[in-house]
């Protein structure tokens, strides 16, 4: 029988836990830990963290934003605000950059904010999910400097690393999955960060609907529904 707990029936949201004992570090993702972790001692005034959509990016800026008392922006707020608005902080992270990328505005801004942070001796932090070589840049400049900036690499999770982040998915929704269903999900769902995500979504959902625990059935039922 699992050892599953039996969810309120409430359709409450749940809050992700963010700090440096929540993410979760295997061979995928160590360096880019690590990159985070040996700041201020960083080779270069600036980093690019770069993977796949809910890889952990974001979990790794708000720790290093939280470190740095750097100020956290998403790309969007960045161009709405513009980069004057954040001239005088001395350290800046942008999450999701890649989608600036195309728009002359857009780069200029980003230009201008790097050479800023450079120039004042400040941070920069950025995270994409599109590596700068490959992305299609406006400005040469911005692209020759965005592709020297170094770059740390987040990888798809490994079966220990998946088992992990399902537990802490669940737990951030205060629910706790048996064993037996994890022994059972594991092998059975892609091996992506957005997969994991989208299945502990989908059973959160269907257990509440249907007030029944995280079990195998539930488990079944969801992955024959993808």
């Amino acid at each position: 029988m699992s050892k599953a707990v039996q969810q309120i029936p409430l359709n409450l949201k749940h809050i992700e836990s963010q700090g440096r004992e929540d993410f979760l570090v295997s061979d995928c993702n160590a360096q880019a830990a690590q990159a985070i972790d040996q700041w201020p001692r960083w080779a270069n005034f600036s980093i690019i963290i770069q993977g796949a959509e809910a890889c952990g990016k974001s979990h790794l800026l708000s720790i290093w934003a939280e470190r740095s008392g750097a100020k956290l922006v998403s790309a969007e707020a960045f161009i709405a605000q513009g980069w004057t608005a954040y001239s005088e902080v001395k350290a800046l992270a942008i999450d999701g950059v890649d989608a600036l990328i195309g728009d002359r505005e857009a780069e200029q801004q980003l230009f201008h904010i790097y050479n800023h942070m450079r120039e004042s001796e400040g941070h920069l932090l950025l995270a994409s999910e599109t590596v700068p070589k490959e992305l299609d840049f406006v400005l040469p400049d911005l692209g020759s400097r965005l592709r020297s900036v170094p770059l740390y690499h987040i990888d798809q999770p490994d079966d220990a690393l998946l088992a992990a982040i399902l537990v802490k998915m669940f737990s951030d929704r205060n629910l706790r999955i048996g064993a037996d269903v994890l022994n059972y999900v594991t092998p059975r769902i892609e091996r992506s960060f957005s997969a994991a995500r989208a299945f502990v979504d989908a059973a959160d959902h269907r257990a509440l609907a249907t007030k029944r625990g995280i079990t195998i059935p539930i488990a079944r039922e969801v992955l024959l529904s993808e």
